[in-house]
């Protein structure tokens, strides 16, 4: 390992080092979102950006790229915090629901305001959506907000339920992988059965069906994401001489893997849904892009973003700003479209500033 590497790691696990660019990466999964949302629902024809969402940000999803950074760095913050899983779960708690609060409300001031029949003020389900968006259950939305903006007042949320359940989920994983004999074989089936679930409900999922859509809103199809970051914070010590550095040689790999088998041969490769085992292929080497990204160049991400991190605001304005140019029809315009990220980055640089970074000071107090 680089001496400069090992005099510089953090206490997570003593293995990773403090010098690192997951801020930048989540930066880059979070614009990918925000790219492909903004340009969708705001209707924007462009033959370059349509180029550039395509052969890039398409082999690149936010989502999946979001869930295995998570399975390497939260199974890295219990395994800190092992002893302390109070700890632990405050500084999730931390991390997720002060902003998602200020949001949230945010959002519903936005829906009132657009109200102008008065009638989500007095409705019941305004408030259970509130109390839903606040807790547990970002995913649900009533027939009465359909009326705004593109129909879901914001929908990227749901992926915070799937973290959610993750972070519940882990310390049991936690404990399986490290007291029993049989936690391989546990984590085995996990992992296994997460790919068969994904599988059966990606063809399923753009039906009717409410059982099913439920389903796609817990943690079992997306698991295998997460493993795959565990799997590789649990063996860095052992692999880490194959992404340390590598970038180049993990990203020209991997580019040439989806071109080929996503623009030659049809396969969908960008997809969070498993239709092929090449979709699996596909995830594993966008693991070890993320890891090889992460660790090459280390001072890259200080460097650009200054310790501003603002990747979680991004993901959770992005639909506002989206769904208030809808509703007032400011659409089919490449103005527009800069003009939401712009906003954007704005309401991000705010959140981080004036609610999430000060509220991370608490986490060590």
């Amino acid at each position: 390992m680089n001496s400069k590497l090992r005099t510089n790691c953090i206490d997570i696990g003593y293995i990773i080092p403090r010098d690192n660019n997951f801020d930048l990466i989540r930066l880059f999964a979070a614009f990918q979102v925000v790219f492909l949302h903004s340009k969708g629902h705001l209707h924007i024809k462009n033959d370059y950006l349509d180029l550039f969402s395509g052969y890039f940000f398409g082999f690149f999803p936010g989502v999946p790229i979001f869930f295995i950074i998570s399975g390497f760095l939260i199974y890295a913050s219990l395994d800190k915090n092992k002893n302390n899983i109070k700890q632990y779960m405050k500084n999730r708690i931390l991390r997720i629901y002060p902003a998602l609060w200020v949001c949230i409300a945010i959002c519903a001031s936005l829906l009132l305001l657009a109200d102008n029949n008065n009638e989500i003020f007095s409705s019941g389900y305004f408030y259970l959506w509130l109390i839903g968006q606040g807790s547990f259950f970002q995913f649900y939305t009533p027939d009465i907000l359909r009326f705004w903006g593109v129909g879901t007042p914001n929908g990227s949320l749901w992926t915070i339920t799937i973290e959610l359940q993750f972070y519940l989920l882990l310390p049991v994983l936690y404990m399986l992988l490290n007291r029993f004999k049989s936690g391989l074989w546990i984590f085995s089936i996990l992992f296994g059965g997460s790919i068969i679930v994904n599988w059966i409900l990606g063809g399923m999922v753009n039906t009717n069906n409410l059982y099913v859509k439920l389903s796609a809103m817990t943690i079992f199809p997306y698991l295998y994401y997460f493993l795959i970051g565990v799997v590789l914070y649990r063996n860095w010590q052992k692999i880490q001489q194959y992404f340390l550095g590598k970038f180049f040689f993990w990203f020209v790999g991997y580019l040439m893997f989806s071109l080929f088998f996503s623009n030659r041969l049809g396969f969908d490769t960008s997809s969070h849904w498993v239709h092929t085992p090449i979709n699996i292929v596909s995830d594993m080497i966008l693991a070890g892009v993320v890891l090889s990204t992460a660790f090459t160049n280390i001072k890259l991400s200080h460097k650009i973003l200054k310790g501003y991190d603002i990747s979680y605001g991004m993901y959770i304005y992005h639909m506002l700003v989206v769904n208030v140019l809808v509703q007032y029809d400011y659409v089919g315009n490449l103005f527009f479209l800069i003009l939401s990220w712009i906003i954007t980055i704005i309401l991000a640089l705010l959140s981080w500033v004036f609610i999430e970074k000060p509220i991370l000071k608490l986490k060590y107090i």
